[in-house]
């Protein structure tokens, strides 16, 4: 594996956080666009780099970054529309390092944004799509909604497998509602607790509404610099890798654990630190089984432990892995794909400008997502302060 460029990430914006925006997708991701680029110190004139994710109705899926870029009125050198769910934000940081050592580009921005629930659908809901994937189709057919349906398998067989506990994946939605409580722009904010969430709707067996990500209207972006300037903030990212492994539910190999343990050993072992040393993670929790899984594939703690070392408020505020510091998909906001939202948190943790839930002295933070039928994309990415 090749030593990542000396690029760092200076600028983030998140915005358009709502239940009700009433905007396009097109026009929340034009305006965390411009944020971000000025959080930077930059101009638009200074991007020559563009990387989209479709999601929701933000443009038509073969050219969102053609149609922002006409927006944003910039003229570009390299470009990206990746998309492989949540985790297509990640994947094209890993794109745009590369870029950027190869000197295709100067500075690259990366924007997510979506109008989901302005427009009142899931994007990442495939039964409402004709044709495509056949194993899809047949797993559509058979009833199993995407993505909710093979997350509350998931959750089914870990707590067969595992002994995992109602009150134990509970626990996930509550440590992400005592952090949001801490964050002026989450969507939920009133306090949670374990009874609440088992109180909550039943979606799909065993997930409750709590435990199930929301769906919102939203935006995020960050930019990165090949070489930044003295005076900007930079957070550099240290540690890069990724392993895609499946599509659809036939596909996976277990329900009960992903490949996550590949991509962060070797961001890992790129970025020449320990799990020891991480200070904060942000991993993709768009329903509560996930995160539960990704802790112990990750590393942090034995696999089948994982309820129970979230109910044992490690990733709480004051716990010694806080964990999804802006509230997570489950209480933050969650407009389709969430892994722009995780880094932009992490960005901000580092920078010391988190306010009431800064996590203190953070130097370094692992971001993880995983999507796509339960793990089928895992993408780890490290970020350092200055």
């Amino acid at each position: 594996m090749t030593s990542l460029p000396p690029a760092g990430i200076v600028g983030v914006a998140e915005g358009g956080i709502s239940f009700a925006s009433g905007k396009r997708g097109l026009e929340l991701a034009a305006e965390v666009a411009v944020a971000a680029v000025q959080d930077a110190g930059l101009a638009l004139d200074d991007i020559d780099g563009l990387a989209v994710a479709k999601g929701g109705d933000l443009a038509p899926a073969d050219r969102p970054s053609l149609e922002l870029a006409e927006v944003l009125g910039i003229r570009l050198a390299y470009m990206d529309t990746t998309v492989a769910g949540g985790a297509s934000s990640f994947i094209q940081l890993g794109h745009a390092l590369t870029a950027l050592a190869l000197g295709r580009c100067a500075r690259v921005l990366i924007v997510y944004g979506s109008a989901q629930r302005t427009q009142q659908h899931r994007s990442l809901a495939g039964h409402a799509r004709p044709g495509g994937d056949p194993i899809a189709a047949a797993e559509r057919s058979a009833g199993l909604p995407q993505p909710l349906g093979v997350s509350a398998l998931a959750a089914a067989r870990h707590m067969f497998e595992f002994g995992t506990t109602a009150e134990q994946l509970a626990s996930v939605a509550v440590s992400d509602r005592a952090w949001a409580e801490l964050n002026p722009a989450a969507l939920r904010r009133k306090p949670l607790t374990v009874e609440d969430v088992l109180a909550s709707p039943m979606i799909a067996s065993p997930l409750h509404r709590d435990e199930c990500a929301l769906v919102s209207d939203g935006a995020a972006a960050l930019v990165l610099d090949a070489r930044p300037s003295a005076q900007a903030a930079v957070v550099r990212v240290i540690g890069y890798g990724e392993v895609h492994t499946h599509n659809t539910l036939f596909g996976a190999s277990s329900l009960t654990a992903t490949a996550a343990g590949q991509s962060v050993r070797d961001a890992m072992t790129e970025a020449g630190v320990k799990l020891a040393d991480i200070d904060l993670v942000g991993l993709y929790d768009a329903f509560a089984i996930l995160p539960i899984v990704l802790l112990e594939d990750l590393g942090f703690c034995r696999k089948g432990d994982g309820g129970r070392f979230v109910a044992d408020g490690h990733t709480m505020p004051g716990g010694d892995l806080p964990m999804n510091t802006q509230g997570g998909g489950l209480s933050h906001c969650h407009p389709g794909y969430y892994g722009m939202f995780l880094l932009v948190e992490a960005v901000r943790q580092l920078r010391g400008a988190c306010g009431g839930r800064q996590v203190p002295d953070a130097n370094i933070a692992l971001c993880h997502a995983s999507t796509t039928a339960f793990g089928g994309s895992n993408v780890s990415a490290i970020l350092a302060g200055e």
